[in-house]
């Protein structure tokens, strides 16, 4: 659960799944669908502010339609957010290849 992440000091977020313009889409605890829109992110992550101090430092959005959700995780105080700049489908061989090669990058310090 986003609540739990957010609340237990995780300092990264990997969002992979199904996005659409103005919510991403997330599954309840009886495995329904909860869709947390763009403007109540900002509320989920104010919720785990430390001393006023935002404990995410960066959030992976891997969604069709991610720009306005990637807009509201920085708008909340994430410093680095990686989400599709273009409103539109994202193809599944493209996303997993980009992430891959990311996190590869990353990890060798680049």
């Amino acid at each position: 659960r986003l609540q739990d992440c957010v609340t237990t000091k995780a300092r990264v977020l990997h969002y992979s799944g199904h996005g659409s313009i103005e919510y991403l889409s997330f599954e309840d605890n009886r495995g329904g669908l909860h869709q947390l829109y763009e403007s109540n992110i900002k509320k989920v992550i104010s919720a785990g502010k430390v001393q006023g101090q935002n404990n995410l430092k960066f959030v992976f959005v891997s969604a069709c339609n991610s720009l306005q959700c990637g807009q509201a995780f920085v708008n909340a105080g994430v410093p680095h957010v990686i989400c599709s700049k273009q409103d539109s489908a994202l193809l599944t061989v493209a996303a997993l290849e980009f992430t891959k090669q990311l996190y590869k990058s990353l990890v060798n310090g680049f």
